[in-house]
């Protein structure tokens, strides 16, 4: 996944999540035979602004998996809305 220009401390990071995703041997999806998917349960997502490095941490998780259902029990959902979270398509 391109996450553009990074820090070197949070392309680290990433390197090392990447590390991590691999090591928990998520199987691949296969075309025509299956599908990896995901719940998220975002919890308060805009409540607070969040760091870009905790956002492209998340990306990268996600982008793992080929559908994500994302949950939240609140109403506001302006974080989303606004595109601050990287969408893989």
């Amino acid at each position: 996944m391109h996450h553009g220009q990074l820090s070197k401390t949070v392309a680290k990071g990433l390197l090392e999540l990447k590390r991590r995703v691999e090591a928990a041997n998520v199987p691949p999806s296969r075309l025509d035979e299956s599908l990896n998917i995901a719940t998220w349960n975002i919890r308060e997502f805009g409540r607070r602004p969040r760091r870009a490095a905790s956002l492209h941490y998340i990306a990268e998780i996600l982008g793992v998996f080929d559908l994500i259902a994302v949950v939240e029990l609140r109403d506001d959902l302006s974080q989303l809305r606004e595109g601050d979270l990287p969408i893989v398509a």
